[in-house]
């Protein structure tokens, strides 16, 4: 073929429209995947050179046009987050808005299944899709015929797909660490008992062996197993690790309630040891501030009798005296890089897939203090 090759050859040769082409060369819209390795293969053979261009102003130098980033993100019922105070919420609030800074649109589409969310998907160009929820294969596979798809959850657990998550062990060490730093070797970890269903899609309905097993495992199990990891024995001096178990809260409507109550029921576990800890470790902040408050009001004296560490998310005080001491998630973070994964796929759609690992950050507030008798 003589002269440069074009778009067109590229689509004449692989028996697609120019526009399948494109679509396909940039890893967007409704291509099927033996479609796209099709007009991949032909794009190789002839030797085309496709103009890398930018779909989100904010990363380059193009100007504000109609390929301004488009991003959907799927809410498979039962779903938790979108609800004022969740973890998604967070990540979702952060996502909008960089997208809207840059002239970026994000769609939420609830539906009930796979099927509901295909008649929903819009029509216009999409150039994303970003899960919370750990879908079976199938489900992730035919996303991906649409748009790039990247995770942005807690863990990372599905391979062919990027993913952006937080690290829970290494999450779980700073704090160990730094409460070993101060002398505590009686520890409690306040811990869920299970991996909270309303963070999965249905599991009475979908195929368990694809996607909601490994979720439950890794959702709140990575977390609680990190802690029993982390007690090896190594210690010169033994280490002591209390586990109290409280009930998830099972209706997003009764969060504020169910939290006070579960934090004080752990609170009330605690008080119940033969002996009493010097440290206590929650799984969220919600939980650890009715805890606090109600060992404050028992007699304990926070930090001095008792330190309190918690998973922050958000930037919380008690009684508006102390700031609490944990390791702060970092939420906004997720909905920066989201948009540069997306970018990098859609104009390297032949990329190898990666994860990121988000840092989490060691805030030491006001409840934590050294080990009574520690100097």
């Amino acid at each position: 073929m003589a002269g440069r090759t074009i778009l067109k050859d590229v689509a004449d040769e692989a028996g697609v429209s120019v526009m399948t082409a494109s679509r396909a060369l940039r890893g967007i819209g409704r291509v099927n995947a033996e479609t796209r390795r099709r007009v991949l293969e032909v794009a190789i053979s002839l030797g085309y050179q496709r103009h890398v261009g930018q779909v989100f102003p904010g990363f380059g130098n193009a100007t504000p046009s109609d390929h301004n980033l488009r991003v959907v993100m799927p809410a498979f019922k039962p779903s938790s987050f979108g609800v004022d105070g969740s973890l998604g919420s967070r990540i979702v609030s952060g996502l909008r808005d960089v997208l809207a800074q840059n002239g970026g649109i994000l769609k939420i589409i609830e539906a009930d299944d796979l099927e509901d969310f295909l008649k929903k998907f819009p029509r216009v160009q999409t150039h994303g899709i970003v899960l919370r929820q750990v879908l079976p294969n199938s489900w992730l596979r035919k996303l991906q015929e649409l748009a790039p798809v990247v995770y942005a959850i807690s863990h990372d657990v599905q391979p062919g797909v990027d993913c952006v998550y937080f690290n829970e062990f290494k999450s779980a060490t700073m704090i160990y660490d730094l409460l070993l730093s101060r002398g505590h070797k009686h520890f409690a970890w306040v811990t869920p008992n299970r991996s909270n269903p309303l963070s999965n899609i249905d599991y009475d309905k979908y195929d368990l062996s694809s996607g909601f097993d490994r979720q439950a495992f890794n959702f709140t199990y990575a977390r609680y197993a990190s802690w029993r990891a982390l007690d090896l024995g190594i210690e010169e001096d033994p280490v002591k690790h209390e586990y109290i178990v409280h009930p998830l809260h099972m209706h997003e409507s009764e969060r504020k309630t169910d939290s006070k109550r579960t934090g004080e029921e752990a609170a009330k576990a605690i008080l119940k040891l033969k002996k009493l800890p010097t440290a206590v470790i929650s799984g969220a902040d919600d939980l650890a501030i009715p805890m606090l408050e109600y060992l404050e009001k028992e007699g304990i004296n926070i930090p001095e009798d008792m330190s309190v560490v918690t998973y922050l998310h958000s930037d919380v005080k008690v009684r508006m005296k102390k700031r609490m001491s944990g390791v702060r998630l970092p939420f906004g973070q997720v909905g920066r890089i989201i948009p540069e994964i997306i970018q990098r796929r859609i104009t390297h759609p032949e990329a190898s897939y990666f994860s990121v690992a988000l840092e989490t950050e060691l805030l030491d507030r006001g409840t934590v203090a050294n080990a009574p008798g520690h100097i």
